[in-house]
């Protein structure tokens, strides 16, 4: 992390929200991979494609060792549920909603990615899915030990993708 914008909480909630920071949230040189990773929580004023995508987070990547290589914004669902979320089936909705949202007229904005991050409930799994020209990842895991370690694995293979090249 090469950047980390400080967190103000609330006394009390504004609609649902608890606290507020600056945007980005946090900055991610990836060396290795040369890319630059922003993550953007709840932006005040998210993209079209953004709020009907239904993301309250979003990451932007870029390669900043390439000028003619633009920006992309993946969209990231964090679901939260007391029983194991069906990763296929939630990685195909994620899918189907992002290549309905790629036939919005008139909009600047490109989301062809999604990541998708919820709890393991001690079984990590990572599944892809690639329709239309769009690209979802769907990764559970955990908060400690071989399940953590397996979900950064694959968020880090998420992030090494040719995003430039195709879905």
């Amino acid at each position: 992390m090469i950047a980390q914008s400080p967190i103000r909480f609330l006394a009390e909630s504004a609609n649902g929200i608890w606290f507020e920071q600056e945007r980005p949230i946090a900055v991610f040189w990836l060396r290795k991979i040369g890319r630059v990773v922003e993550v953007m929580a709840r932006p005040e004023r998210p993209g079209t494609l953004l709020t009907l995508a239904r993301a309250h987070v979003a990451l932007r990547i870029s390669d900043p060792l390439d000028r003619s290589a633009f920006p992309h914004r993946v969209a990231v669902w964090t679901p939260h549920a007391l029983e194991r979320l069906d990763l296929p089936e939630a990685a195909q909705e994620a899918a189907r909603r992002l290549s309905d949202l790629a036939r919005v007229p008139g909009q600047q904005e490109r989301i062809r990615h999604g990541l998708i991050l919820t709890p393991g409930h001690l079984e990590p799994e990572a599944i892809a899915i690639e329709r239309s020209g769009v690209f979802v990842e769907a990764i559970a895991f955990d908060a400690t030990g071989a399940s953590l370690a397996a979900g950064r694995a694959a968020i880090r293979a998420f992030l090494a993708r040719d995003i430039w090249g195709g879905a």
